[in-house]
Order: structure tokens, then sequence, then C-alpha cells
């Protein structure tokens, strides 16, 4: 056996107690990263490219704020949204959390925390903004992924009907339920869905691919029943 000085072993605890301390450090920057509210550089690349013009960017606050930055290309957004574009930090926000759950080994309470902090933004802008600004149907269409993530169908459903009356010949909203109803086996309904998207947006690639999968999986047995929480589905 061979034998080992004090100082040898007090050597080598050190060095596994300095592995282990960084390993916790690690995953505490890590957890600490994707609950922090601020928007990362790398982030920001990803996010539409107003979003560093909002409030949460660099220039700040509303256009003509006293005494603070403005977005030099300020005049710019609020011409295509309107002066709801000073609440529209909300959104990017949401979408900030949306590129987080993308990342591997999110625990459930991450992802638990990071889907309802993005539903949060989302509801800020619907209970904010007029209805009419421009990209509405999307706030919708992403509080509705959002609670899909969640398993939470009936909202998911109310919201991505909401994005198709606002704008109905916005295919994704389409897409996002009539994959849910497919998962669902809810053929009848995805294949009705699918059709009225197409009715819009004729040859829609994603809507003509849906509708192929339905008649496909349609064809190999009877459509089962529509089950309690797709058919709370508002307007059914």
């Amino acid at each position: 056996m061979v034998k080992t000085s004090p100082l040898s072993r007090w050597l080598a605890l050190a060095a596994t107690c300095f592995g282990l301390c960084g390993a916790v450090q690690t995953a505490t920057a890590q957890e600490g990263d994707i609950r922090a509210k601020a928007v990362t550089a790398g982030e920001l690349a990803l996010l539409p490219e107003w979003c560093v013009d909002t409030q949460d960017g660099p220039f700040g606050s509303p256009e003509g704020g006293e005494g603070l930055n403005r977005s030099p290309r300020a005049r710019q957004w609020v011409s295509a949204m309107g002066t709801d574009f000073w609440n529209m930090h909300h959104y990017c926000r949401g979408l900030r959390d949306m590129l987080r759950l993308q990342r591997a080994g999110l625990s459930k309470l991450d992802t638990e925390m990071l889907t309802g902090r993005a539903i949060n933004e989302f509801e800020y802008i619907i209970s904010t903004c007029k209805s009419t600004m421009p990209l509405m149907p999307e706030v919708y269409l992403k509080k509705g992924e959002m609670h899909l993530m969640r398993n939470e169908l009936p909202a998911a459903s109310q919201a991505l009907e909401i994005s198709r009356k606002l704008k109905p010949d916005y295919w994704p909203a389409y897409d996002r339920w009539v994959a849910a109803l497919i998962g669902l086996k809810q053929y009848d309904r995805a294949r009705a869905l699918a059709q009225e998207g197409l009715g819009y947006i004729p040859n829609q690639p994603n809507l003509t691919a849906r509708l192929a999968a339905i008649n496909a999986a349609a064809g190999r047995g009877s459509s089962p029943r529509v089950s309690a929480a797709a058919a709370s589905r508002p307007g059914r």
C-alpha cells in the first residue's frame, strides 16, 4: 500500500472540494441566467429587430421622454404599430423566455416558470394594446403555444381561435391547433380546421401536409370521440 503524506491528502481533498464548488457555482449561474429578466446580447440578436428599440433597449423610454435617450428608429416603429410600440418590450420579454425554453436540460420547474412568465407578458400586451395592433394575431399565437406547452388545452384553443379571427389568413394559428387535434386523434375536427385555413390560403404547405397526415391517419380507423378538454374550444 502506498502511503501518502498529510499534505498530499489535504491537497487532494481541496481539489475535490474546489471541483464540487465550481460545479455548484456553474449550476447556480445557469439557473440565474434562465431566470434573469435582462435580455442578453445573444438573445437580442435572435429577437425581432425592433426589440432593441423598445423601452428595454439601450435607448430607453418613449420617444420624447424628458432627459432620456430615444431610439433613432422610434418613428419607424411607431408608424407601423402606433403608440402601442411603447408597450412592446413586454412582448420581447415573452419571446426571450420562449428562446430560453429551447435550451436543453431544463427542469420542470424552470419550464413552468418560463412558460408562465411568457404568458403573463403576452397577456399584458393583450390587455393594454389595441386589438387592431398589427402584431396582435402573433401575440395570441405565442400565448396559445405557451398554453400548449403547459397542456392547458382550453386556454390554448381560445388564444389560437382569437388569433385566427383577428387574421383569418394567418396559417400558424390554424397549424398549431390542427396539430393538437391530430395528437388528440380528433381527425374530423382537425380536417375541418385545416380545410378552413386552406380556404383562406390555398396550397399553404404546412396545412396541406397536415391534411395529408390527417387523411392517412383517419384511414386507419374511425375518428375517436372529442375529448372533454378539446370540447371546451370556444365556438364548438
